[in-house]
């Protein structure tokens, strides 16, 4: 919209269509934060585990997309981004008929009344048939004895020190009783907010900025006089690589250990609940990394590519939407770092149309809201998603096409800056 109706220069309008999207993620996540979970109004309304995936390689992205914005001809940034929009629009309208069907067909049913997570529903949770389960003890003065042969038990169920050995139905019982401390204590952190994961993310936005910082550019000079692409200049951008890198790998393992101890512990996975495999722990850090380029290189969000992602995850549409928002909060305010220190957005416009952004989509999210509360489905907000990337697709496409022409004709340079 910024090159269509401004005028500006493809270069140009892309940091500012990053400053807007700040400021429409920056107000999606603060609504969020006075909303609960659709199928759990316990639990948070963002996926953090997958934020804590997906996020660092996204901002890894930006770092490539950057540069790659400021060598790429404009008709070549066009074309990949009328490709990108037309790829998502196709995907996400195919998902959307899915969600719609299936939200059809539920409203047609009976609909069973939510269950509310507490520490007393913690017993449904585990499977009566398990004779792992079995062992637990049934009465009151089962469970004192076995505490006092245990001594003293910590608030993850585990033993400290233990008075008299077990035997061998009493050890069983023991495990038992340590898992059933285990998978409370899992309920009790999936309705807290993750603060570790939150700072994460931070420390990983403060190292991709300092790097920055530490390269320069017209904008913004080197904090350490580095001249602009010389051999520090690289070395200082590749380092990047493997501290990201690293999060990611140590993230992925993580998750894939966290999984594997609910399946243990016979955990419900509820609608909408992530469930990690190889495919997603591999080749989606990836899809974000190639979502960051295109967010920092197009002027895209980024949610764009990675909120299908989220949906082809099973999370439901309302999370998906926020969590998507929520990583695009980091993505963008990293990018727009990025340009300013590189010379392409001054600090005036940037907030100018971070406040534009916001009330846009203040106005957005009150009529999208209204209706999904009124209507109580929720495939509204991907299919109105489509219909202003289809809308954008023709409008770049042609206005593209119109410019690409008309800059031939006048013998403008084709090739790479």
């Amino acid at each position: 919209m910024f090159h269509l109706l401004g005028q500006f220069p493809v270069s140009l309008a892309i940091p500012l269509s990053k400053a807007a999207i700040l400021g429409g993620s920056l107000l999606t996540v603060l609504a969020s934060l006075f909303q609960s979970h659709p199928g759990d109004p316990s639990r948070s309304l963002v996926a953090y585990e997958a934020v804590l995936l997906f996020e660092p390689s996204t901002m890894l992205g930006t770092t490539v997309g950057v540069l790659c914005n400021l060598v790429f001809p404009e008709w070549l940034t066009m074309l990949l981004l009328l490709l990108v929009l037309a790829f998502t629009t196709v995907r996400m309208s195919q998902k959307g008929v899915q969600v719609m069907r299936k939200e059809l067909i539920s409203c047609i049913k009976r609909k069973p009344a939510p269950i509310e997570v507490t520490e007393k529903s913690v017993d449904k949770q585990i499977p009566t048939g398990d004779p792992h389960f079995n062992t637990l003890p049934h009465t009151d003065e089962e469970t004192q004895g076995l505490l006092e042969k245990l001594g003293t038990i910590d608030s993850m169920g585990t033993p400290v020190i233990a008075s008299k050995p077990f035997t061998i139905e009493e050890s069983t019982s023991v495990n038992a009783i340590q898992d059933v401390y285990r998978l409370k204590h899992i309920l009790r952190d999936e309705r807290r907010t993750p603060i570790g994961s939150i700072l994460l993310i931070v420390i990983c936005w403060l190292i991709v900025l300092g790097l920055s910082l530490l390269r320069g550019g017209p904008g913004i000079t080197s904090i350490i006089n580095i001249q602009s692409c010389d051999m520090w200049y690289w070395i200082i951008f590749a380092l990047c690589f493997p501290i990201i890198i690293f999060v990611i790998g140590s993230v992925a393992i993580a998750n894939t250990c966290y999984h594997r101890e609910k399946i243990r512990l016979h955990y419900q996975f509820k609608k909408g609940d992530i469930v990690w495999t190889v495919k997603s722990l591999l080749l989606y850090p990836f899809y974000c990394w190639v979502a960051g380029i295109m967010a920092a290189l197009l002027g895209i969000g980024g949610g764009i590519i990675k909120g299908p992602l989220l949906l082809d995850l099973g999370i439901d549409p309302i999370v998906a939407n926020t969590t998507s928002s929520f990583m695009v909060l980091f993505t963008s305010s990293i990018t727009c770092m990025q340009y300013i220190i590189l010379g392409r957005l001054s600090w005036d416009y940037g907030l100018w149309f971070v406040c534009i952004g916001f009330l846009s989509s203040l106005l957005g999210q009150l009529v999208i809201g209204c209706l999904v509360r009124r209507f109580r489905i929720s495939f509204i907000i991907i299919f109105s998603m489509c219909i202003m990337m289809g809308l954008a697709t023709l409008l770049m496409g042609a206005s593209g096409t119109y410019n690409t022409v008309t800059a031939f004709q006048k013998q403008v340079s084709m090739f790479f800056r």
